[in-house]
């Protein structure tokens, strides 16, 4: 491929470039998911569990790592007395990482910047060892991770390495990709989560129709894991006379900085049955910056960014507020699907 991208390239990573270098490839089926389920639940087996008993504190490095880690914590009962924290932890968790033996996992390891970053912050700690676990790198990005590393007691194993970018977006979206939908809970970090946990079982049907009262709702669970009944993902596109019950957006229609035609307020919707926990991620003013949000004093997007970041995080705020109205006095506070706890995590 004569423009193939040079290893060299420091180029990021997040959800859009995974979307746009995905999408060339042909849509996952239950071949690739029971291929990513082995591809998973193998290496944990092979390189995790099998080392159980020489670690003392696993740091998972969010947002991808952790949630794999965690659900592989449920395939093992061995898991029960190792300390787990998110590396966003670690400087609130000193104790657990002074001369221990730990591991660090993440899904895959693209230019090494947030492993190396994660290493520079344990160094001070002097845990007694620390090994690196990933599904899949890039080459080049773990040999001068590797390299690099000035820490002594570091050990590696960074799972499939990738000679190309090519081969590297193919292995992801086909080995990891499906097994990250099978967990079905939420993966963008950008947006506040509302986490409602039941005492019994929640009834799927009864989910669905309360959520339907306010809008599109639609399945977004793959093909392949239609025979799966204890998780469920949707999508809630709101209807404009739910949006008006907002304030936040009828404010912001009467500053006229907002046309309300063209814009997208939605909810995502997790439900896992095995977990007894509902999951809504609202996802408000996507389309801020390609025409929502009105231009003022002729200044561009990039000037407004800053306001535009600020009205988006006050909408979802709002948006919290008024799911946590809905379902307070809904039938979900049924006894007999009782909440026993509500959680916001912004």
């Amino acid at each position: 491929m004569g423009n193939e991208t040079s290893w060299d390239d420091e180029e990021p990573w997040n959800d859009k470039d995974f979307k746009e270098n995905t999408s060339k490839y042909l849509t996952q089926d239950y071949y690739d998911f029971k291929a990513s389920m082995k591809f998973v639940n193998e290496y944990f087996d092979e390189n995790i569990f099998k080392q159980v008993d020489e670690w003392e504190t696993c740091i998972k490095v969010e947002n991808k790592g952790s949630l794999i880690f965690k659900e592989q914590q449920n395939r093992s009962p061995s898991w029960g007395c190792r300390h787990v924290i998110k590396h966003l932890q670690i400087k609130d968790r000193k104790k657990l990482i002074e001369d221990k033996d730990i591991i660090i996992f993440d899904d895959s390891i693209i230019t090494g910047k947030t492993m190396s970053g994660i290493l520079d912050i344990l160094k001070p700690l002097k845990p007694r060892r620390i090994r690196v676990f990933c599904l899949l790198s890039i080459e080049n990005a773990a040999n001068k991770l590797k390299s690099e590393t000035e820490y002594p007691n570091v050990d590696f194993n960074l799972g499939e390495p990738c000679s190309k970018w090519e081969d590297f977006w193919h292995k992801y979206f086909k080995l990891i990709n499906p097994y990250m939908e099978y967990i079905c809970l939420p993966i963008q970090k950008a947006h506040p989560l509302l986490i409602i946990k039941f005492r019994d079982t929640p009834n799927e049907t009864q989910i669905y129709n309360f959520f339907s009262n306010f809008g599109d709702l639609a399945s977004e669970k793959p093909e392949y894991l239609k025979d799966m009944d204890d998780r469920f993902k949707y999508r809630l596109v709101f209807n404009p006379g739910v949006i008006d019950q907002i304030d936040i957006f009828n404010i912001m229609k009467d500053l006229q900085h907002v046309s309300m035609e063209d814009l997208k307020v939605k909810t995502r919707i997790y439900l896992r049955k095995d977990r007894k926990t509902l999951i809504l991620q609202p996802m408000i003013l996507e389309s801020l910056e390609t025409g929502s949000l009105k231009v003022l004093n002729n200044q561009d997007v990039k000037t407004l960014k800053p306001y535009i970041s600020l009205i988006d995080s006050v909408a979802k705020r709002h948006l919290i507020d008024f799911w946590l109205r809905a379902v307070e006095n809904s039938h979900l506070m049924a006894d007999s699907t009782k909440i026993t706890k509500i959680s916001i995590l912004y």
